[in-house]
């Protein structure tokens, strides 16, 4: 973190990608890898941080990151390939995520796009959590 702070770098982390990773985690250091980066990452550093992943990161942990000045960078197409899981948290952060692809299997910018949406769509039960067009009640990220 320093160093990409000299260099007025953006750092990238993979984290919280798979919950035993976060169970190693807390078993050594007693909080997350998220709250870990939170109380130890300065302020200034933390707004050059991309979180990639954080598939099992607590609401309030990315909301926290978020408030920093953080993103949030999901690769549904990697946990649906993997098995790890579904990003559920966009609440969290507000709808404000990049996507990003990390998977050995496929790189497809169009395949993570169509994966976060039906990932999105299996996890609330419902249509077009990324429409920009609200239907029957239900509002998408984009139409706020």
């Amino acid at each position: 973190a320093a160093e990409a702070a000299r260099r007025e770098m953006p750092l990238h982390v993979h984290l919280e990608e798979q919950p035993q990773e976060i169970k190693d985690c807390v078993a050594a250091h007693g909080v997350t890898p998220l709250a870990l980066l939170l109380d130890n990452v300065p302020a200034e550093s933390l707004r050059r941080l991309c979180a990639v992943h954080c598939t099992h990161s607590k609401p309030d942990e990315l909301a926290r990151l978020v408030a920093s000045g953080g993103g949030v960078c999901v690769c549904p197409l990697t946990e649906a390939a993997l098995g790890d899981g579904v990003f559920a948290s966009l609440e969290a952060t507000a709808g404000a995520v990049s996507l990003g692809t990390d998977c050995n299997a496929r790189i497809d910018m169009i395949e993570e796009m169509r994966w976060l949406e039906y990932s999105q769509r299996l996890e609330r039960g419902r249509r077009g959590v990324f429409s920009s067009v609200a239907g029957k009640g239900d509002e998408g990220f984009l139409a706020r």
